[in-house]
């Protein structure tokens, strides 16, 4: 039975006092292991600046007056900014706040705080609005360098939303409505927003969130052309597994080693991200399944890598004549392109380990024998997705946190696997629907 190297998880404090994971590999206790041909730096980092996120938040919401630490439960009455645990507090802080509050007054701004215009795609907002978004509060230094050499503030200021989904907060002991934005400034048209989302991460998008990008190719571009006499797939599995980012090379080596021993008869062509080969590659009919190794992970600041019309139109052809097409490690933005490019409206609700969730027996999406070869139950540090139909979902804690799913469309199959880790369960089932030929295909 082929045995991959182990990840280990080890717990790590920010200044602030709030712990977050790092993984190592388990044998030389290094985030990057030429032993192991392990690399965690990325995933790593990004956990460090989540913990670090989340001590902003908490000191952003605690009482502003000197020397109180207390949750800061009241707003001040006439600018709603500043925030008091008690009626004392406010009282004694009045003396340094009164300037400030009485300039929120005059400019007749209001501070927006946490969800904003949740059935609209885009607020405005006057230059020199503060806007305290949950997570985005260091975007005011973005928004103050745009101001400069602009001459009369006039232009507005807008707010993207491009994602919402829940996130559970311990320190407020309930579960919260979590936004992600974009924040920046249009140019003189007010048609183009260059905007940062809160990895600091620029795209240029236009009043309605779409990325420019995407608003060209729809004007310009060529898709490309369906092989004369429809889609072929090969007379016997093969796979195509694809690697989107750096950090997905160990999660992209299981999979690959996993097939070689459990499935020694079948091809697996690996390939890092390159949307022309990957494009030519599945119009060669040579592929059964194509699997895309961590698409979602870099966030809409890179959706330019791989949120194409010529890759959408060549993949959403190409499973709906079917193909088997999975998702490993998909999280972020990997919602978006489900719901456009496949009609899946599957959306992120959660990031957490998991308890133990048995197989879902309801399964209705792949047939009983295929279900049956899944592993009985798993335990996943994952991306959990709702909106999940029942009889979609294979590995799930409720009806809205499901880790596994599997979703017929056309006559092929979309699998999204939100395990972030590689764990021997989730590569069994990878394996096991990268093994199976897809008889509706043929």
């Amino acid at each position: 039975m082929f045995s991959f190297p182990e990840v280990k998880e080890v717990t790590r404090r920010t200044s602030g006092g709030t712990e977050f994971t790092i993984l190592v590999c388990e044998d030389h206790h290094l985030e990057e292991c030429p032993y192991c041909c392990m690399s965690f730096v990325e995933p790593n980092r990004e956990a460090k600046e989540e913990a670090e996120e989340q001590d902003r938040v908490e000191r952003s919401l605690r009482c502003d007056a000197p020397g109180c630490s207390k949750k800061g439960t009241q707003k001040c009455r006439s600018c709603k900014e500043a925030r008091y645990c008690s009626k004392e507090c406010q009282v004694s802080h009045w003396s340094v706040h009164k300037e400030a509050c009485k300039k929120v007054k005059e400019t007749g701004l209001q501070v927006n705080i946490g969800m904003l215009g949740e059935d609209k795609i885009v607020d405005v907002y006057p230059i020199g609005t503060r806007i305290a978004i949950w997570g985005l509060q260091e975007q005011e230094g973005h928004i103050r360098k745009f101001n400069v050499g602009r001459g009369p503030f006039k232009d507005p200021l807008y707010c993207v939303k491009r994602e919402g989904f829940r996130k559970y907060r311990d320190q407020f002991d309930d579960p919260s409505f979590s936004c992600h934005y974009l924040v920046g400034m249009t140019d003189g048209s007010n048609e183009v927003l260059e905007a940062s989302d809160v990895h600091n991460s620029w795209i240029a998008v236009n009043q309605h969130g779409v990325p420019l990008h995407i608003v060209e190719e729809e004007k310009n571009q060529t898709l490309p052309s369906i092989p004369e006499g429809g889609i072929r797939f090969p007379s016997t599995p093969r796979v195509l597994l694809v690697s989107v980012g750096v950090q997905e090379c160990f999660h992209a080596e299981a999979i690959r080693a996993g097939i070689r021993e459990e499935h020694p008869s079948i091809e697996v062509d690996s390939v890092d991200f390159d949307r022309p080969e990957v494009i030519e590659r599945v119009l060669s009919g040579k592929y059964s399944c194509v699997v895309l190794v961590g698409v979602g992970q870099a966030g809409p600041g890179d959706m330019k890598r791989y949120y194409h019309l010529d890759l959408r139109h060549v993949l959403s052809a190409w499973v709906g004549a079917g193909g088997v097409l999975l998702l490993p490690r998909g999280e972020g933005c990997v919602g978006k392109i489900l719901s456009d490019w496949f009609g899946l409206q599957w959306k992120n609700s959660a990031y957490q380990r998991s308890d133990r969730m048995g197989r879902k027996r309801e399964c209705r999406s792949v047939s009983p024998d295929l279900l049956g070869s899944f592993p009985s139950s798993m335990t996943v540090k994952a991306c959990f997705f709702s909106g999940v139909a029942r009889e979609h979902q294979v590995f799930a804690e409720t009806r809205d946190r499901c880790a596994v799913a599997v979703a017929p469309v056309g006559n092929g199959k979309v699998c999204l696997l939100g395990d972030v880790n590689a764990s021997r369960e989730t590569v069994a089932v990878v394996c096991a629907l990268a093994a199976r030929q897809n008889e509706e295909a043929h």
